[in-house]
């Protein structure tokens, strides 16, 4: 098998009415911050750790020659529907970034 063919083409949703609209879109913003400039826009972005490590059994696996061998910490994993987890923002613009900013639990 040639190796061209084992390689396959990935291309998402280029539908060619998809194209044309991404493609005004673009040119619609580039015209927009040409004139006003950048200065007035933020980036921003929030993320979600799960401070909790997942269990792999795969991964962290014991061997004994029997159960009773194994210490009595490592024969049970505890699990929690909902991990501990913290939420992060923050954001960057033209004039400098912000600081990271804690959300609190439940705010939404």
């Amino acid at each position: 098998m040639a190796k061209s063919q084992s390689i396959r083409e990935k291309n998402g949703c280029r539908a060619q009415g998809n194209e044309e609209k991404r493609l005004k879109r673009s040119k619609g913003l580039i015209d927009r911050f040409a004139i006003q400039g950048l200065d007035h826009v933020l980036f921003s972005d929030e993320k979600l750790f799960t401070i909790e490590e997942a269990y792999n059994q795969q991964n962290d696996r014991i061997l004994s020659s029997t159960a009773s061998t194994i210490p009595e910490e490592y024969r049970y994993v505890k699990r929690v529907q909902k991990p501990c987890s913290v939420m992060v923002w923050a954001g960057i613009s033209s004039l400098g970034r912000t600081l990271i900013v804690f959300i609190p639990t439940g705010v939404k």
